[in-house]
């Protein structure tokens, strides 16, 4: 769920957290507008440092997000097992 700057998780097969708490959240530097996520498969092999969501700010610029590794942010998570991803890189599109 998005709030403002904050991104909030909840991995329903561990939890079932209603809306608006949640299991886990991250703290961005821009309101979020968009969010995209790679599509998941059931017997995928989860590996550290993959860019699971691109992030849409208000600023114009993208997060991106990955799953497991040591990111520059990491959210902090309330529910036995789950991992909430971490904050990989802020892009600016405009200007590589």
């Amino acid at each position: 769920a998005i709030d403002g700057k904050k991104l909030n998780f909840t991995p329903f097969d561990k939890a079932i957290i209603p809306p608006p708490m949640c299991a886990a959240s991250l703290d961005l530097p821009a309101p979020v507008v968009g969010v995209a996520a790679r599509p998941t498969f059931y017997n995928e092999v989860v590996g550290e440092g993959r860019v699971e969501f691109i992030i849409a700010l208000s600023d114009g610029k993208l997060a991106l997000l990955q799953s497991g590794g040591v990111g520059v942010k990491t959210g902090s998570s309330m529910t036995p097992g789950f991992q909430p991803p971490s904050l990989l890189a802020i892009v600016d599109p405009f200007n590589i």
